[in-house]
């Protein structure tokens, strides 16, 4: 059962439109946890982080997560900052396994992608 209205990965259309009103917009890892926080506080960190990835073109384990065309929605800046993706300007998206060798490699921006979570079955 939804936890809200609408699924997460609509409510994350709602977010882009709100953190990146301009296309060249940067916006960061941090501030899309703060916005679900704010208005969304059921929908967990880790969730908003792993749509984060579903939704950037040139993430390559965007494929773990089985994104689709008509999520081609964030380029990946950095390990912790996004914008709008613009076809125009910004390599094709990744959807396969043979369009990561195509990509440019997303520079690391030296902070961790968060608290790492990890919990055993035993816990």
């Amino acid at each position: 059962m939804p936890l809200y209205d609408k699924p997460v990965r609509m409510l994350f259309r709602d977010m882009i439109a709100d953190l990146a009103a301009r296309e060249d917009q940067v916006f960061g890892r941090e501030a899309a946890v703060a916005w679900f926080a704010q208005r969304y506080p059921l929908v967990k960190q880790g969730t908003v982080s792993a749509h984060l990835i579903r939704f950037s073109t040139n993430a390559p384990s965007r494929l773990h997560y089985s994104a689709r065309a008509d999520e081609d929605l964030l380029f990946q800046v950095d390990g912790s900052r996004f914008r709008r993706y613009s076809p125009l300007r910004d390599p094709a998206p990744i959807h396969t396994q043979a369009d990561i060798g195509v990509q440019e490699p997303i520079e690391d921006s030296g902070e961790l992608d968060g608290p790492s979570e990890f919990a055993y079955e035993s816990d």
